[in-house]
């Protein structure tokens, strides 16, 4: 799937004109290039001629009984299993709907979620997070702003499965049909949502009603769902009662204040980088031919562009008689430091480098182009999940990217917007 720069547009998380075009288009083939990448599609339909319906999932305590302080704190064992039925059910639906993960969870967490869904056999489709330390505390704020902008842009998303009463009413108040799973016993619903006890009770209900579920007239004719979603803008942040995440992880205060520390210092870097991109006047391609046929494609294992006393410079990482070294140059290729030997944080890059069969670093950044066309700042060789990838960082209107390329097979594992200041 190749994304167009032009209609990546800065709403809230994600550039949602290049997730969901006009109508429901299949979001899950779209976007999901973590799971399975593929060629822009066309409008997926149903037999009836119409456009998909969509539905919005909500994942912790709606998919997932999310055991929070191994999610928080060891995302690699994360002990969170999913509610039973809940993976046969969303399979089965994702054959006649569209469906679209959005969850409050910190954006550092998206990742991991998009894993533990795959790894649990969930359906693939898009994940949504949010890049805000107060929407994980208020996320039904967070969800009606969200929803508002899809529904702009995907009319056809009309239902919407949580368990918590601000994910109903995230629905209802953008004028689709709230379905509660696995409902709180204090909880108090939206007068139209319809309360189911478990997924197999959701099951139930997609059989007895999938005619009418499966047709937006009918939706609208039943249900009096379809009409305009909220103005995203308009939406403001208000505190909520139900503040149970903190009783679950008393921590969680003080990590995500870390995480909003590291931001700053993103937001600094990426404002360098904008200023970096606006002195250079040779393409980065170019560049990196430069830089591998002075240093050899062999032992090449990172370019990254950035700045040196105001000035614009690269820093390549190479490999020398099994050592690894960094060398500074100039905007014109000239060094400007002597090489040095670098001694941490190396082991990844050269095992990824004794793999055969390795795409060149050329190969690799024409294919993160393909998928994403911007300004490239670095391309670096690494380990990830066992296996060696390339990872391209790039700007394009003015936000940030990481795409990340499987350097033996070409696969696009997974482009993700890392923007600090959103």
């Amino acid at each position: 799937m190749r994304v167009n720069s032009a209609v990546i547009i800065p709403i809230f998380l994600v550039s949602l004109a290049s997730i969901l075009p006009t109508g429901c288009h299949s979001p899950a083939r779209q976007v999901e290039q973590t799971v399975e990448p593929a060629p822009v599609p066309t409008t997926q339909t149903s037999d009836s001629g119409q456009d998909r319906v969509g539905v919005i999932i909500d994942v912790d305590e709606t998919i997932s009984m999310t055991d929070y302080p191994s999610l928080i704190f060891g995302a690699r064992t994360d002990r969170s299993k999913p509610y039973d039925r809940a993976r046969n059910v969303l399979t089965n639906l994702s054959r006649q709907f569209d469906i679209i993960y959005l969850t409050a969870r910190p954006q550092w967490l998206t990742g991991h979620t998009r894993k533990w869904l795959k790894d649990k056999g969930f359906p693939p489709g898009p994940v949504l997070t949010t890049a805000r330390m107060v929407d994980v505390y208020w996320p039904g704020s967070f969800k009606k702003r969200v929803i508002a902008a899809l529904r702009r842009i995907s009319p056809n998303l009309l239902i919407g499965i949580g368990d918590r009463h601000t994910d109903a009413e995230a629905y209802a108040a953008n004028g689709m049909l709230a379905l509660v799973v696995n409902p709180r016993r204090s909880a108090v619903y939206p007068e139209h949502a319809e309360v189911l006890k478990d997924w197999s009770a959701i099951e139930a209900f997609f059989e007895e009603h999938v005619a009418v579920l499966r047709d937006p007239q009918a939706l609208q004719t039943r249900y009096g769902v379809g009409g305009a979603p909220l103005d995203p803008s308009a939406v403001q942040t208000r505190p909520e009662v139900d503040l149970s995440l903190l009783v679950e992880i008393p921590l969680l205060g003080p990590t995500l204040l870390i995480e909003s520390i590291a931001k700053t210092a993103l937001a600094h870097e990426q404002a360098e980088v904008r200023r970096v991109l606006k002195q250079v006047k040779t393409l980065f391609p170019e560049v990196l031919q430069q830089v591998t046929t002075r240093f050899g494609e062999e032992n090449l294992l990172k370019l990254r562009l950035t700045t040196g006393k105001g000035a614009a410079v690269y820093i390549v990482t190479f490999l020398r008689e099994g050592r690894v070294y960094s060398v500074e140059l100039d905007a014109v290729l000239e060094t400007t430091h002597e090489a040095r030997e670098v001694v941490f944080l190396t082991d990844d890059a050269v095992t990824a480098r004794k793999h055969a069969r390795l795409l060149t670093f050329a190969e690799a950044l024409a294919r993160s182009l393909n998928e994403l066309e911007g300004q490239v700042y670095e391309i670096e060789l690494e380990m990830d999940d066992n296996r060696p990838t390339y990872e391209t960082a790039l700007m394009t209107l003015g936000r940030f990217f990481e795409i990340e390329v499987d350097a033996e097979t070409g696969e696009v594992i997974e482009i993700e917007d890392e923007t600090a200041i959103r």
